[in-house]
C-alpha cells in the first residue's frame, strides 16, 4: 500500500529519547479528529494506520482511506461488483 492515498491526522510532538534508547512520540487527536477516524474504518471494522519517522525524526501519523476510489485495488475485500444480467 506504498502508494495509496492516506488522509494525515492527529498532533505528534518532537521525540522524547531516553537513555535506554527508547524513543517516545506523544500523538493527540482533537476530539473532532478522533470522530474523524469513524469515516476511514473498513468492511471489518479496523482503522488503519501509519506512523512515520523520517530521518529527522520528525513524525506523522495517516490513516488509510478505504472509500478512495483509487485504494480499492490495494484492499484484500474489495466491494462487490455488480453485474448486469444479459438476456442471450
Amino acid at each position: 500500500m506504498a502508494n495509496a492515498k492516506r488522509i494525515y491526522c492527529c498532533y505528534v510532538a518532537d521525540p522524547k529519547k531516553f537513555e535506554s534508547g527508547t524513543t517516545v512520540y506523544n500523538l493527540s487527536f482533537k476530539e473532532e479528529q478522533v470522530n474523524d477516524l469513524l469515516k476511514y474504518k473498513t468492511k471489518s471494522g479496523n482503522v488503519n494506520c501509519d506512523f512515520v519517522v523520517m530521518k529527522d525524526d520528525k513524525a506523522f501519523m495517516t490513516v488509510f482511506d478505504p472509500n478512495d476510489p483509487e485504494n480499492q485495488k490495494y484492499m484484500k475485500n474489495k466491494p462487490e461488483e455488480v453485474k448486469e444480467d444479459l438476456p442471450f
